[in-house]
C-alpha cells in the first residue's frame, strides 16, 4: 500500500465521524455534495474510488479529502499495489489489522512492511508512460469513438461517451462470434469472469499505452464486425418471423 499526500489537514471529530456517510463510488456526482469539513480548508468529506480513472482520464483530486486506486486498470501496471491519496492526517484504529491502518504506515515512513520492489518499478516506468498529453488525447478521442460504434447498436447501456471501459450486452448468440471475431484480429476482450459469464456480457477497457495505429485497427475491427454481425443476426430473425 502506497500513501500520497497534497497537503496536511485535520478535520473535526464531528466530521470524521460523518465519513461514511459520504463514501461515494462516482467522484464529481453524489460524493462532492457530501458535508464538508469544519475546519479552515473546506474539503468536501468524501472518499473516492478512482482505479480506472487513474491516467486513463484527466482527474483533480486537490479538493478531496481521500481517493483511491490501484496499480493496475487505469495506471496499466500489475495490479498488487493499493494506492491511497490523502489531504488529511489518517487517524489509528485498534479494531482493523495493523496492515490496514494508514496512520501505521504514516509512522513508518509508508514503508511499514516488505513491499514487492519490481511492483514499484513497474508502476513506475507505467506512469512514466502514460504520464503524457499525447496518450491521454488518444485515449480520450478513441474511447469516444468506440462508444459511438458500440452504442449505435444499443450495446452499451451502462456507458458514456467519457467512459473508459465499455461493458457490452449482445442479444441472441452473436456474443461468442463477436469474441472470436476479436481474438482473430488480435484484440482481446473481457469475458471469462464468473459475473460477466453470467449476464452474457463482455467488456471492451482502454487501459494501456497505445500507438495511434493499434486504436485505430480497434475502430476498424469493431465497425467491420459489428456491421456484419448485426446483419447476420437480422436476416436469421427475418427467417425466423416469415416461417
Amino acid at each position: 500500500m502506497a500513501e500520497g499526500r497534497w497537503q496536511r489537514v485535520m478535520p473535526s471529530p464531528d466530521a470524521i465521524s460523518r465519513m461514511p456517510s459520504a463514501i461515494s463510488h462516482k467522484p464529481c456526482q453524489s460524493c462532492c455534495r457530501s458535508s464538508r469539513c469544519r475546519t479552515s480548508c473546506s474539503f468536501p468529506m468524501c472518499f473516492c474510488r478512482c482505479t480506472s480513472s487513474r491516467r486513463a482520464t484527466g482527474t483533480w483530486w486537490t479538493t478531496r479529502c481521500m481517493a483511491t486506486g490501484s496499480s493496475g486498470k487505469g495506471l496499466a501496471s500489475f495490479p498488487g499495489l493499493a494506492l491511497v491519496f490523502s489531504n488529511i492526517d489518517p487517524m489509528t484504529d485498534h479494531s482493523i489489522p495493523m496492515y490496514l491502518d494508514l496512520d501505521y504506515y504514516a509512522e513508518k515512513n509508508h514503508i511499514p512492511f516488505t513491499i514487492s520492489s519490481n511492483l514499484v518499478r513497474a508502476l513506475k516506468e507505467s506512469i512514466t508512460e502514460k504520464n503524457s498529453p499525447n496518450q491521454l488525447q488518444l485515449i480520450e478521442e478513441y474511447s469516444g469513438l468506440f462508444f459511438e460504434i458500440f452504442d449505435g447498436y444499443q450495446l452499451v447501456p451502462f456507458s458514456r461517451s467519457a467512459s473508459k471501459v465499455f461493458t457490452l450486452s449482445f442479444p441472441g448468440e452473436t456474443s461468442e462470434a463477436f469474441i472470436m471475431e476479436m481474438a482473430s484480429n488480435k484484440i482481446l476482450l473481457s469475458f471469462e469472469s464468473n459475473y460477466l459469464r453470467q449476464r452474457s456480457w463482455m467488456q471492451v477497457a482502454v487501459f494501456g499505452c497505445y500507438e495511434e495505429a493499434e486504436l485505430d485497427h480497434a475502430k476498424k475491427s469493431f465497425s467491420r464486425s459489428l456491421e456484419r454481425l448485426f446483419e447476420s443476426f437480422s436476416s436469421r430473425v427475418n427467417d425466423i418471423q416469415s416461417v
